[in-house]
Parts: structure tokens; sequence; C-alpha cells
């Protein structure tokens, strides 16, 4: 594998430590301006080891140009610290790599050369990082290599098994219903996961929903749900379940919704970490691994898939969304869990609300029998709750599975509103919200936001309307920042839809301590939306289901 010191595009990435990252990782020659800036950097060591350690192996990986032979040279030499022992391992000039083995050079000379990874040498990875034996630095190098080169289904599975056991796993066994589960990539308005659960649970299907919060434009299942007020004293509903709670709770209802642990997969927590700032968030075997890793902890038994594409979704394409999709089906095939999956679009939000306590009442309205301007959200959620009616044995296809999820959801009797407030109730969570949509946080102030011009909605883009009930407090710019369960907006025209000039687009909800955001949440709805003169096409919502 040669060094390519021609022929790379340049980089019109910011000349920063994320920006020179992204552009290797990508292949992309980097500017003068791009060189200088990482060379003192790292002269200065305001650039850290793991970041600089990430570069050299992606400008190895992907090609070089120009001055960045020299400079990586350069950068070697700079450091005395430890983790740059591991270059002294690898040959830099040249054709060939020396072989590894069982160590972080030699891990990071394999997967570097494009060679597979042994059971051996991911198990050392893994257990490296969750006792620190293996430096930040080797660390990055080796997530960067991996980023670079990819990985096989079999390493991916064996890269999943060792995150899943690196801490505890739950024990469900007694359990007496067909544990299912679902999982989402993410988006904007996606709180299917309540309504899947509590129809599930009519099934006699158990799911232990371990679930995240959120960061960023994409909101968190545990964060909405700790928008609910509690009772008994406590500030809301418990998300914190030990797993006797668990299985209590499963048994009684039928279903849980509930926080990970800090023991459970402590190398996905670490290597998440580190992959947050090396640039390396992006690769589908490392991505594969973290969820599939907290799905196998959850000892389910049937999981469905909802991968999300577009602009307010992880993969922004649909070949990349597909190849992730497969790559944890086959990680759950070869554990023995039945798996499936379904493409879904996330260029819009999936519904009109978006924010923690407006997505919980959101939900309500739907178990109450609402449907107007939530027929995307329930189209969703009805695909992979009928998938795991299939992986359960509860129905011999999805014909038959549709109908009887359809059913349900639609018996005047609400049986799948009473089991979601069961739950509540036995989370500590005031359960009278099922009627009374006013003891929900609600925000002081709200503000519409009109369209500029007349026409068509073609884009309403999901990334920037999230932003927007960011900044208004509905979101966290930063790990562990407090979230106003209140904040967050009304979407009132999605694609397709015809606007008149005044119209509005957007509802912005923001108590005042937000009121000197408001204007940065208005700037990311003017970005979101693009009117044009002539109708527009709407694409479906799903793209593609596999069973």
């Amino acid at each position: 594998m040669a060094l390519n010191t021609v022929g790379l595009p340049v980089t019109s990435r910011p000349v920063s430590v994320r920006g020179i990252l992204g552009a290797k990782k990508n292949g992309e020659a980097l500017t003068q301006p791009h060189l200088d800036f990482l060379l003192s950097g790292c002269l200065d060591n305001s650039i850290p080891d793991y970041q600089a350690a990430a570069y050299l192996v992606a400008a190895r990986c992907m090609g070089m140009a120009g001055q960045e032979p020299a400079i990586s040279k350069k950068i070697i030499g700079s450091y005395d610290s430890s983790g740059f022992d591991l270059f002294s391992s690898v040959v830099w000039e040249g054709e060939q790599f020396v072989f590894g083995g069982v160590s972080s050079s030699g891990v990071m000379a394999d997967k570097m050369a494009g060679r597979e990874l042994s059971e051996e040498q991911i198990s050392y990875f893994v257990a490296g990082v969750v006792d620190e034996s293996i430096s930040e630095s080797e660390a990055a190098a080796i997530l960067m290599a991996i980023r670079c080169m990819g990985m096989s289904d079999q390493e991916t599975t064996f890269l999943t098994e060792q995150m899943t056991y690196s801490g505890d796993v739950l024990d469900l066994a007694a359990v007496k219903w067909f544990l299912g589960d679902k999982h989402s990539c993410g988006g904007v308005s996606d709180g299917t996961s309540y309504l899947i659960a509590s129809l599930l649970s009519l099934f006699e299907i158990a799911p232990p929903m371990m679930s995240g919060r959120g960061l960023g434009h994409t909101g968190g299942t545990l964060d909405k749900l700790e928008a609910i007020p509690g009772i008994g004293g406590r500030p809301h509903l418990n998300v914190n379940l030990t797993q006797d709670q668990v299985i209590d709770q499963l048994n009684d209802i039928g279903l849980a919704i509930f926080s990970q642990t800090k023991d459970v997969a402590p190398a996905d927590r670490k290597l998440y970490a580190l992959r947050d700032v090396t640039e390396t968030v992006d690769s589908i075997p490392l991505i594969s691994s973290s969820i599939m890793s907290k799905k196998l902890a959850e000892d389910a038994e049937g999981l469905a898939l909802n991968v999300t594409c577009g602009t307010g979704a992880f993969m922004k394409v649909i070949e990349k969304a597909k190849k992730l999709a497969e790559s944890m089906k086959n990680i759950a095939l070869l554990r023995g869990m039945k798996a499936s999956y379904v493409l879904s679009r996330m260029d819009q939000p999936l519904a009109p609300w978006v924010g923690n306590a407006l997505e919980i009442e959101q939900t309500l309205r739907i178990l109450n029998g609402e449907t107007e301007g939530f027929e995307r959200f329930i189209e969703v959620a009805i695909e992979l709750t009928a998938q795991v009616l299939i992986h359960a044995g509860r129905a011999a296809d999805m014909k038959q599975a549709l109908v009887m999820v359809k059913a349900k959801l639609n018996d005047p009797t609400r049986p799948a509103k009473k089991k979601f407030l069961q739950m509540v109730e036995a989370q500590g969570g005031d359960p009278r919200i099922g009627d009374d949509f006013s003891l929900l946080p609600h925000a002081e102030h709200k503000l519409v936001i009109p369209a500029s011009k007349s026409g068509f909605v073609n884009a309403a883009e999901a990334e920037n309307i999230g932003m927007a009930s960011l900044v208004l407090g509905g979101g966290r710019e930063v790990a562990g920042a407090k979230l106003d369960f209140a904040a967050g907006l009304e979407v009132r025209k999605f694609i397709g839809d015809r606007v008149r000039k005044g119209e509005p687009l957007v509802e912005l909800h923001y108590n005042s301590p937000y009121a000197h955001r408001v204007n940065d949440a208005k700037d990311h709805i003017r970005q979101a939306y693009d009117i044009v003169p002539d109708p527009v096409d709407v694409p479906d919502q799903i793209i593609n289901t596999v069973i």
C-alpha cells in the first residue's frame, strides 16, 4: 500500500482539528494553513496526542499530498508519550506494513494494512480500553484504522461481543413473555418507542427497552420520559431501574423503558467518548458494535431496527443507511437473535411536535386515537411493531401482523394507552397525564415563524428544526447539560405543503431564561425551509423493509 502523494482532492473543511481529521479520513489533501495549524498544534501540545495519532493513521491509510509526509514524520518525532511508541513498530515508508500480533502496534498495523483482526486481537483491544492499559493515543489510532479500512462482519461481531461482555449484562430469563425490542438510529420527533412498547405488550411480548439520552439535534427517549411529572414527592418519572425491578415490571405489565447503567457495556462508553473527538463516529462497524453491544446486553430475543437516512439522520444517504442496517442485522443473526429492519426517511421531522414534554403529549394524543398530522409517525411505528410480532411467532407474515397491530391501535377501549400509563405509574410518574395534558410542563412563551413567500415546501430540514428546539433548551449542546422540558416547537408545514406568505411555518415554545436564544432558533428555521413556486412530490416515508 504505497503512500499516495498526488491526485487527492483538496479539502475545503475548516482549519481546525475536526476539519483536518474529517479531511484525512475521507482522503482529502490538506492546504498549507491546515498543515501549519497541525504542526504548530502538535509542537505546542494544544492538539492532544490522541488526535495527532488519529491524524497519522488516517494520513497513512488514505494518502498524503505535498508536505504531508514530511509533516507526519515531524509529528512522530515531536512526541515522547508512550502512545506514539506504536508507530515504531510500523513501516512508515514503502510498500508493506510489518505483521502485527496481540499488541497495540500489532492491531494497528494489521488493520492499517487491511488485514482482518483475530478474536484474540479484538479482545485485547477492548480489555485494554476498559482497564486503561491501552492509552488514549493507541485506542484513537486503532479506531481511525477501523474507520479508514473497515471491518468484516465477523470482526464486527467479535467487537460487539467483547463490548457486550466488557461489563454487566441483564439476565431476564425469569420474564415469562417473549423479549422483543426495537431500536431507532434517531431523528427529530421520533418518539415511536413509547407507542411500539405499549402495542407489543398487548401481544404478550415484553420489550426491555434500555434507552439513551439525547445529544445534539436528536431527542433522547429517557429525556422525554423524565418530562413526565412524578408522584409521591418524586420530581419526575424514574428511569433508573434495577434488574429485579425490570423483571417484575415486565412480568406485571409487559413493558419497561429504563436507563443503561455505567456497568453495562463500559467499553462502548469509553470508545464513544474517544470517537466523538477523533472524527470516527461515522464508522459503520463502530456504530453497529456500539448499538448492538447494548442490545445484546438486554437479553432480547427479537429486534426490529429503524435505520433513518436524510438530512436529519446520522446516515445522510440511502446506501450507507442500508449498509448500517445490514451490519446490525448480521450481528444479531450471528448471535442467534431474530432481527429485521426498516429504512425510513429523516429529511424532515417525523411528526409535528419537537421537544420533550411536547413529544409525550404527542404520544398520548396518538394513543387516544388522533391521527391527523401523525400519519408518518404511525406508519413507522406500526411497521416496526409488526416485525417484532413475526419474530415472536404471533403472526405468520407482515400482512397478518399489520392487521393485528392496527386493530389494537384503533381499539376504542384504548388498550395501548392503558399499558403506557401503567408503565408511567409503575415508574413513579403521574398517570393522570393521559387525560390532562396540562399536568405536563408548558412553556411561558410561543412565537410563530411565518413564511417569507408563497409557494410549496421543498425542504423542512430535520437537523435545523431539531437545532432550533435545542437552542431554546429542549436539547443538550454538551453532555450532562440541564434540559428545559417545556421547550420545543410545533411544525406547521411539511414537504409538499402549499404555503402562503405570512402563514406559520413553525411555532416556537420557550421560557424566559432562553429568550436571548430566540433569534438563533429563528435562524435555524429559516435555514431549514426551502419554498419553491411549483408543487413538490412527497417521497414515501418508508424506503424499504427487510424481514
